[in-house]
């Protein structure tokens, strides 16, 4: 149905019609909404899966992923002669691999 259309409707024609354009959208937000949790999920257990790795890799190596972390976030992140973009990226490192890490245990 066109604009130009509607103007032809009765006031309960352009009521089913808002309702049949509103369930619609619902189900429009509904399958949006189903997605993006499908995603977070996928994600979640892609992470978990690093971890695991990680803990495999660190494991190999002698050392803890908790000590890693340490190694990583404990250290001077704002030296002078460092790019802004390493600090950043390494501030989001700490972060996902502390939730990461705290969420396992």
């Amino acid at each position: 149905m066109r604009g130009e259309e509607l103007k032809e409707l009765s006031i309960e024609e352009l009521k089913a019609v808002e309702q049949l354009v509103e369930r619609g959208l619902n189900r429009v937000i509904d399958m949006k909404r189903e997605k993006i949790m499908n995603e977070i999920s996928a994600l979640e257990r892609k992470m978990a899966n690093l971890l695991e790795n990680a803990q495999a890799l660190f494991a190999e190596q002698g050392q803890s992923c908790e000590s890693v972390i340490t190694n990583i976030c404990g250290t001077d992140i704002a030296p002078p002669d460092r790019d802004v973009s390493d600090i950043s990226l390494k501030l989001g490192c700490c972060s996902i691999m502390q939730y990461l890490y705290s969420s396992k245990h």
